[in-house]
């Protein structure tokens, strides 16, 4: 009685670490939908931003001087190049960000792997069980004609049913 309250009690652990893992496993993955249409496009505002600096840097030969315009294309450049690098900073943060949900989708694959070999663990007995029964009836059946065999004269003789039970 014992035995089996104590695998319905371990079942039902196995049952709320499995629904844990896969929980958690659901919200990690919304969690990376969510960052992902997010951080990864442009906005409006900074394609504008972009837009104009490059109309700027074709347009400011012919609209300013010499001077200025030596000054101001490799300006507009470097502030092009400021965006660039803030744009590849949210990218890599993204990418960071995915690279840590999907590490926690593997520890919970890795969970649920482990519970799946203590499962397999635990079913192995069984071909054992089956090994040992079949010997053993094997046995009951064969111990008498064994024993008639070996020992006609024996003074006590045991009846078959005495084998049938031993097992």
């Amino acid at each position: 009685v014992n035995l089996a309250q104590s695998i319905v009690a371990n079942n039902e652990r196995d049952e709320r670490k499995v629904e844990a893992s896969l929980t958690r496993l659901k919200g990690d993955l919304e969690e990376l939908d969510f960052r992902a249409g997010q951080n990864l496009k442009l906005t409006e505002s900074e394609i504008f931003l972009l837009t104009a600096l490059t109309a700027l840097s074709f347009g400011s030969p012919a609209l300013f001087a010499e001077n200025v315009a030596e000054v101001m294309i490799p300006s507009l450049a470097a502030i092009s190049a400021a965006l660039g690098l803030t744009f590849e900073y949210v990218g890599k943060v993204a990418v960071a960000g995915g690279k840590e949900v999907g590490a926690n989708a593997e520890q919970v694959a890795a969970e649920s792997e482990q519970m799946l070999a203590a499962a397999e663990r635990t079913k192995a007995v069984l071909p054992l069980c089956v090994g040992v029964s079949a010997s053993a009836v094997a046995f009951a059946l064969l111990a008498p004609a064994l024993l008639e065999a070996f020992l006609p004269n024996a003074a006590v003789l045991v009846s078959a049913e005495f084998f049938f039970i031993c097992p």
